[in-house]
């Protein structure tokens, strides 16, 4: 898909999400999207760098004009957003995670309550294809609730633990919200 200009997109789309990128591709440069949500996922629009120093007074400006901004990677096909008491979590194609005030709703639509999450743990499968976040629930149980498979990871003969590192940024920052939003704590990789 080719990119918008920024002011354009800015102007043009009515259903979207501000978000910025969690790990800048060059140093001393930060990244603002725009995504669209018409589809019912997020789909990137349009996207401008900013100078690292010029982040807060970019940010001042946008929430100024309404918008409230969330994260993205590009190492994952997830963006999100916290408003206040909701979460929300889409991928390209649906809202992938909804978390509200009281209880939380994945894409398959299960529904957990918030105060019935133990904690939130990630795990990376063994051929780091797939890496997921879920619910630990009281006595044990797990609730996957965002799940990514990297098929590259398993095409690429030297693929390494240091790839899997840079590439899995998403898996700590989104694990973290999410239990941020749920009142617990985010135990790490399982």
């Amino acid at each position: 898909m080719t990119l918008l200009p920024f002011d354009e997109a800015l102007e043009s789309i009515p259903n979207k999400v501000l978000a910025w990128r969690l790990t800048p591709h060059v140093p001393g440069k930060t990244t603002v999207s725009i995504f669209t949500l018409e589809s019912g996922g997020a789909v990137q629009a349009a996207a401008r760098s900013h100078d690292d120093e010029d982040v807060p007074e970019v940010t001042r400006r946008l929430q100024a004009a309404g918008y409230i901004l969330g994260i993205y990677s590009d190492f994952a096909d997830f963006v999100w957003l916290r408003d206040g008491e909701r979460l929300t979590v889409w991928d390209e194609q649906q809202v992938a995670l909804d978390c509200r005030k009281e209880a939380l709703r994945t894409a398959e639509g299960e529904t957990l309550p918030r105060n019935g999450i133990d904690s939130i743990a990630s795990s990376v499968g063994d051929d780091y294809v797939r890496r997921a976040i879920e619910a630990v629930l009281p006595g044990g149980d797990r609730v996957l609730l965002v799940e990514q498979l990297y098929w590259q990871a398993g095409s690429i003969p030297d693929y390494s633990y240091n790839d899997l590192l840079l590439e899995s940024d998403w898996l700590d920052e989104l694990a973290r919200a999410i239990a941020e939003w749920a009142g617990t704590v985010y135990c790490g990789e399982s």
